[in-house]
């Protein structure tokens, strides 16, 4: 009998990193329903697996491999293999082909499980945010691990809400479906992420409750300003159309390199050309609790100019020492390595 080996946990996350680094080619597959008796879960199984693909990506190194198994039965305490429960019937897009006989999560079906497992809202948020932009950690969710930014993105936030729809009742999906609500597609760093998400989300939760933006999504130069910029279009990071207002995070990893900042000055020069007011964020505006605070209320002011009495009197609601408490919290628990001062 054929059996399928179905990675699972940090196995698959590891696997998922890899081939969005271009290491591992995963294919997608029509098969989501598995029964019991053809699920690899022996010692057995998985020497006769061709795990070479996967030993090659790194994605095994150090850690017990993590499958699994789509019955209670088939958990046996096994040296170096860990089991992980999955119903046998999913919601179709939840595998992905690794080789014969070998599956892996979707990102969508990690992105529910990972959920599932979260700790926090936050931390579930920024599993979103990682799957649909275009960074990603070593292995996928790991915030304490250092990132690779400008890869493919490889989900969205119309899939993975189109992955909900057919997911009721699936363990996470509860979850899965608020922290959705607040993910934003193609931000190209968690701290980008971060400063993007907060505009949006509400006081209630921790959030500045400002109209959402666009995040690295492409403006065109009008033909009447061509002659004023070095390219005919631009992709401004955090960005409000209504009220011509960009922020644009420096991050130290890359933005610091005297290159790039010659590139950088030449690129906000452009941007301003075309009216809109650039304001730059830097990795300590957002790891510093008071200097975020200040750069929200400068934004703040800039949408007042157009939104006049609503917004400020929204400013002095934020101003309350409980929604201050609650935006100290929320950026403590989305930070990478809990950074916040």
């Amino acid at each position: 009998m054929c059996h399928e080996l179905i990675l699972a946990g940090e196995t698959a996350a590891r696997v998922l990193a890899a081939s969005r680094r271009g290491e591992l080619e995963l294919d997608r597959t029509d098969l989501h329903v598995i029964a019991p008796e053809t699920c690899a879960h022996s010692a057995e199984d998985v020497r006769e697996a061709d795990l070479s693909p996967i030993l090659a990506s790194g994605a095994l190194d150090n850690d017990p491999l993590h499958i699994f198994v789509t019955a209670p039965r088939l958990r046996a305490g096994l040296r170096g293999i860990t089991h992980h429960l999955m119903p046998p019937e999913l919601p179709e897009g939840s595998l992905l082909r690794v080789a014969p006989g070998i599956l892996c999560p979707s990102w969508e079906f990690l992105f529910i499980r990972g959920c599932a497992e979260a700790r926090t809202l936050s931390d579930a948020i920024m599993l979103g945010t990682e799957v649909c932009g275009t960074y990603a950690h070593q292995s996928v969710g790991h915030r304490d691990q250092p990132i690779e930014t400008g890869l493919p993105r490889v989900s969205s936030t119309g899939e993975l809400a189109a992955y909900l729809a057919r997911a009721t009742g699936m363990r996470g999906a509860r979850k899965a479906r608020e922290a959705l609500r607040w993910v934003l597609d193609n931000t190209n760093s968690p701290r980008e992420g971060i400063l993007a998400t907060l505009q949006g989300m509400p006081p209630r939760l921790g959030g500045l409750g400002y109209p959402r933006p666009t995040v690295n999504e492409r403006i065109d130069v009008p033909r009447s300003k061509r002659h004023l910029t070095r390219s005919d279009h631009y992709l401004p990071d955090i960005f409000w159309d209504a009220f011509l207002l960009d922020l644009e995070y420096d991050s130290d990893e890359w933005h610091l390199k005297p290159r790039q900042v010659r590139r950088d000055k030449g690129r906000i020069n452009d941007i301003q050309a075309l009216g809109i007011r650039v304001m730059p964020v830097t990795t300590e505006m957002i790891d510093h609790f008071d200097q975020f605070e200040l750069l929200e209320r400068q934004v703040g002011e800039h949408m007042a100019r157009t939104l006049g009495e609503p917004m400020r009197r929204h400013l002095g609601l934020l101003r309350q020492q409980r929604y201050v408490a609650l935006r100290r919290q929320r950026l403590f628990e989305m930070l990478p390595p809990y950074q916040i001062h």
